[in-house]
């Protein structure tokens, strides 16, 4: 928060208000572990971090069944989530929004006081696990990988290597 305000980034003080805002940017600039997990809904974006320096052969896109986003942090009470739209909430210097499509998700009241461990898995979300090869012939003609300059844009003022 010092940095951002420090540097002048827009959005410095509402970062400093709004905890999902800071975990949300820590998470996806990988500065630090948070309750919340990376996701994106381009199919085209997920794909392509799957394949993203990997040497297997096969890789995985995992599909996770949420509730529909209505606002930039939504905070849905009967799935006991929260997601967060990175593109609506990081100040404009921050460029991989606009490549990556990135959301964050967690639940709406982290805790280690439950029934049962299971009970606020996201695996418990998972819909679908598509299998893909890593070879230029699953994007067929017209489409391709979106290169790693274009997922982790140089320039992008939020990242602090």
């Amino acid at each position: 928060m010092e940095r951002f305000r420090g540097a002048g980034v827009e959005g410095h003080a509402e970062l400093r208000r709004k905890r999902y805002i800071q975990w949300s940017i820590l998470q996806h600039y990988e500065v630090a572990d948070t309750p919340l997990l990376d996701l994106t809904q381009s199919l085209r974006v997920a794909c392509s971090f799957a394949q993203l320096n990997s040497i297997d052969p096969i890789c995985y896109v995992y599909v996770l069944g949420l509730p529909y986003v209505t606002n930039r942090i939504t905070i849905n009470s009967e799935h006991d989530v929260v997601n967060v739209r990175l593109l609506s909430i990081c100040p404009p210097a921050a460029l991989r929004p606009y490549f990556q499509e990135g959301y964050l998700a967690g639940t709406a009241d982290v805790t280690t006081e439950f029934e049962s461990k299971t009970e606020l898995d996201f695996r418990n979300r998972l819909i679908a696990k598509f299998a893909i090869p890593r070879t230029g012939v699953f994007w067929g003609h017209g489409f391709s990988q979106i290169p790693e300059t274009a997922l982790f844009p140089r320039g992008d003022k939020i990242y602090v290597s």
